[in-house]
């Protein structure tokens, strides 16, 4: 029953005519006096024109392949009025060669869009348990946007010629496999209404600008009374054509439907005048309407799927939320305990050695390192115990002040030994405990090793995080009379060189794994 849109890609057989015969000879091949009778009111000789017209048009569409076919067709862009950026793409055949037929439903017309502005306010959103089907549905345009934008299970149906252009249309706009259904339907065919029955009736049935032509109406309405639900609703739309509603209201009198609403809507399509259009809401005679409204409570989503599957889902059980425990708010930290956690969120722990005895304790037993690592002095008595050796140094290396005394002799030696100390050893500014390093003086170069130990790691550790690799908290800083090993930007090793090195040549290597820093580079000759 239901057509793919695959079935209709495939190239149309092309019919074996060598040319067309007169009217006369076919009509009499094929038992006829003619297609159908001429029209009330139409003159018989113009009535032969068109029939003639009309089958030298499919005489020439059935010697087209399919990509010369596909050359007719017009794309059309079709922005839904409302909230929000909804657009059906169609695809249009105004010169009908891609399907061989010259029926009006291969085009957009007025009356569709104005039914889909007006269905677009009746109808909800998410209306998953709603069936509907449009007959005569051309383009396919309403039941399209009853699909696609409200969620709507849609069966677009239309005349045998007419599906390919129609199955064309619903393959391009639900590519992620939509519940959207194409069939073949020729009003009053009790075969093709038997086989829809058995699928089930329909919430719902659209047509726009199908009561065109008054001889169709008695077969329109009586298959749309078998395929509507006993609640559903019947929605019809077309242009304010003189006669067309006379016609269609006395057909109405003969069916089984009463009218519920009417209305007129001005529509417009881009490039035309604006028409009046006329919008018609029928129901069965004999009942109330249902308005289709989305599920809201889990019960009705259990009952609909029961309906539509045979299977009743097991309860589900929510469990209930406890309510949060309100959490005491903490107590506000002092300006002292603030000032120790900036210092040691900043690895600048050396500047705790200042502070009272009970706060040491407590730094330590939190950040989990040796209270010996605290008691030590401050890095400012360090740094002016070095400065004062280094002054010493040098008056005793450079000159004399003028109320320097000459030194005795005796202490000479020793002065010297001191001062070839310092030219083989360098002066240490700055020294972590449990921080090794060694110097090796050669002729060409100076090598420093820098170790630390599992001890003096730990505690930087609990100062910089525990995660913290080797390789990217230790770093160093090498100038030309003396060398920096840093740990998270603090200074743990400060050294003055005995000879002025070449630092842009240095060379260096970290090991984590033995937790080592070493540093080699050249030495520059005094007499460069």
């Amino acid at each position: 029953m239901m057509a793919t849109c695959e079935a209709f890609e495939d190239e149309a057989p092309v019919l074996a005519l060598p040319e067309l015969p007169e009217l006369p000879e076919l009509f009499a091949a094929l038992g006829t006096e003619g297609m159908g009778g001429a029209p009330p009111g139409v003159p018989p000789a113009l009535w032969a024109s068109m029939c003639k017209k009309r089958l030298e048009h499919m005489h020439e569409s059935n010697h087209l392949t399919m990509p010369q076919r596909e050359e007719h067709l017009q794309k059309r862009h079709f922005h839904v009025p409302g909230r929000g950026r909804r657009v059906l793409t169609l695809q249009e055949d105004p010169t009908g060669k891609f399907g061989g037929s010259c029926s009006s439903g291969t085009v957009l017309w007025p009356a569709a869009t104005a039914l889909i502005e007006h269905l677009d306010a009746e109808v909800e959103k998410s209306c998953l348990n709603c069936r509907v089907l449009e007959l005569g549905a051309g383009c396919g345009a309403v039941g399209m946007f009853l699909s696609i934008f409200k969620g709507c299970e849609a069966w677009l149906t239309e005349a045998p010629e007419q599906l390919p252009l129609l199955a064309r249309n619903a393959s391009e706009n639900s590519p992620d496999g939509l519940d959207l259904q194409v069939a073949p339907l020729k009003w009053g065919d009790a075969q093709a209404l038997e086989q829809l029955v058995a699928l089930g009736t329909f919430d719902m049935i659209v047509g726009s600008d199908v009561t065109y032509r008054p001889e169709c109406l008695s077969d329109l309405l009586s298959t749309a009374q078998k395929l509507l639900s006993h609640r559903g609703r019947f929605f019809l739309s077309f242009q304010d054509r003189p006669g067309e509603e006379a016609h269609l209201e006395a057909g109405l009198q003969k069916s089984g439907f009463r009218q519920l609403k009417r209305l007129t809507k001005a529509a417009k399509l881009e490039g035309q005048e604006e028409v009046q259009i006329v919008i018609i809401e029928l129901c069965h005679a004999d009942a109330e309407p249902e308005v289709i409204r989305p599920p809201q409570a889990t019960g009705n989503v259990e009952d609909e799927f029961f309906r539509l599957t045979g299977i009743r889902p097991e309860p589900v059980v929510v469990p209930k939320r406890e309510k949060p425990r309100a959490v005491e708010p903490k107590p506000k930290a002092s300006f002292k305990e603030r000032v120790v956690k900036d210092l040691l969120d900043r690895g600048m722990v050396d500047y705790l050695g200042d502070v009272d005895e009970e706060t040491k304790s407590k730094v330590a037993a939190s950040a989990g390192y040796p209270l010996s690592m605290l008691q030590r002095p401050s890095q400012q008595a360090r740094l002016d115990e070095a400065m004062a050796a280094a002054a010493e140094d040098w008056f005793s290396s450079k000159g004399k002040g003028p109320n320097v005394a000459e030194p005795v002799a005796e202490d000479r030696p020793q002065e010297s030994a001191e001062k070839s100390a310092f030219s083989k050893q360098g002066l240490v500014l700055k020294c972590l405990d449990g921080l090794d390093w060694e110097l090796q003086d050669t002729e060409d170069a100076l090598s420093v090793t820098v170790t630390f130990t599992h001890e003096l790691w730990l505690g930087l550790c609990g100062v910089s995080g525990t995660g913290t690799a080797f390789k990217e908290a230790v770093s160093f800083e090498l100038a030309e009379e003396e060398l920096r090993v840093l740990h998270a930007g603090s200074v743990v090793l400060d050294l003055r060189l005995p000879a002025t090195v070449d630092a842009p040549n240095a060379a260096a290597s970290v090991s984590s794994r033995k937790m080592r820093v070493a540093v080699k580079a050249p030495k520059i000759s005094k007499a460069t």
